[in-house]
């Protein structure tokens, strides 16, 4: 995968998406969480991936910037969240069990007045349930004025969407905003898990734990990638698991694959 040291080579990169878009260069992959609790795979996240000829493909962290300068990541945005609802809408999906899908939405997103009436109209075309989808919004979106988010934030939510709070404790941490958001998870930074050796660390990452649960939200841990990670974060009773150590994100006929040997 292309990484941000070779950006420069990128100057075309507007191009490379409007190719993309016209030869369906872009694709979804699915990594799946696993609840602690109830001992199974019932999520998973969402993840765009591009490919390019040339290049071959192209981390996110170099196109998805680009993306939301030019306003193609509302483009984006609905790409992702049409091929999620046609895969929840499969007769396969259904056979699978999952409860629901993580689909990322940018700070670009957040901040569009029409997005709550975008999305609806994708999940009613779909006949998917609000239920089946639960948005992740950034740390960093709720730095922003937040008066079109909080409003794209309070019609989804009445409407049943779910929310998850993406990279919390990567700097950006407000509490007083974050409470105020109709936030169901908090998705702890990679950082917790880089870093968890260091004492310090440790004593923040536990009384992080029970701030989070205290205000009555479940706790997703990313970038777990060994047994002993997945041990210590279920001791400390987080309720779901992301990581290398289950899956990487891979493409949806196999992560269908994945689901059903898992059961």
């Amino acid at each position: 995968m292309v990484n941000v040291t070779n950006y420069k080579s990128l100057r075309d990169l507007e191009g490379i998406m409007e190719r993309a878009f016209a030869n369906k260069a872009f694709s979804v992959y699915y990594q799946p969480i696993y609840s602690v609790q109830e001992q199974r795979f019932n999520s998973a996240e969402a993840l765009l991936r591009l490919y390019d000829e040339k290049y071959g493909f192209i981390s996110p962290e170099i196109f998805i910037p680009v993306a939301e300068r030019n306003g193609a990541i509302h483009k984006i945005g609905a790409f992702v969240l049409e091929e999620v609802c046609r895969f929840i809408a499969s007769d396969t999906f259904r056979s699978l069990g999952i409860d629901y899908i993580e689909v990322n939405l940018s700070v670009a997103q957040c901040m569009r007045t029409n997005l709550a009436q975008e999305i609806l109209e994708i999940l009613d075309r779909y006949h998917v349930s609000p239920s089946q989808i639960n948005l992740e919004i950034t740390e960093t979106a709720t730095s922003y004025s937040q008066n079109a988010m909080m409003e794209n934030l309070d019609v989804l939510s009445r409407a049943g969407v779910t929310f998850s709070l993406d990279d919390f404790g990567s700097g950006y941490s407000n509490m007083r905003r974050i409470a105020s958001l109709p936030i169901h998870i908090v998705k702890l930074d990679k950082s917790f898990i880089s870093e968890q050796r260091n004492p310090n660390i440790l004593i923040v990452l536990e009384n992080t734990i029970r701030m989070i649960k205290d205000m009555n939200m479940k706790i997703v841990v990313e970038g777990v990638e060994t047994k002993g990670l997945a041990k210590q974060f279920s001791d400390l009773q987080c309720e779901y698991i992301q990581g290398y150590y289950y899956s990487r994100p891979i493409p949806k006929d196999e992560f269908v694959q994945f689901i059903e040997n898992a059961g």
